[in-house]
């Protein structure tokens, strides 16, 4: 027998505010990997990298999906979430700049 195939869904980018919303909720954006096998029953379940909440921080996740048929035979794959913060560094870089401005020159 061979092993089922799983195909995992595709990664998800999101892009919050700041670090005020530093985790997101993503259950409904994640979606489900796809499972085919010869023996015509094979199940997937969530092996690493989801909590309870379905929340992520900022940050890289990997989620694991392991997928079984009848005989054990097992297949993983892999999807990502990519959680990324848009921070305002040019208005940073301009306060310190006025801050370093007023100590040097006056």
């Amino acid at each position: 027998m061979e092993p089922p195939e799983i195909t995992c869904p595709p990664d998800v980018d999101v892009t919050v505010a700041g670090w005020d919303d530093v985790n997101v909720t993503l259950r409904d954006a994640i979606g489900q990997p796809t499972v085919a096998d010869n023996t015509g029953s094979a199940t997937w379940q969530a092996v690493g990298g989801l909590n309870d909440e379905w929340t992520f921080a900022i940050g890289h996740w990997p989620l694991t999906y392991e997928a079984r048929d009848r005989a054990g035979n097992t297949a993983i794959c892999t999807q990502y979430i990519h959680v990324k913060g848009k921070f305002r560094r040019l208005a940073a870089v301009k306060s310190v700049y006025d801050v370093c401005n007023r100590v040097f020159s006056g």
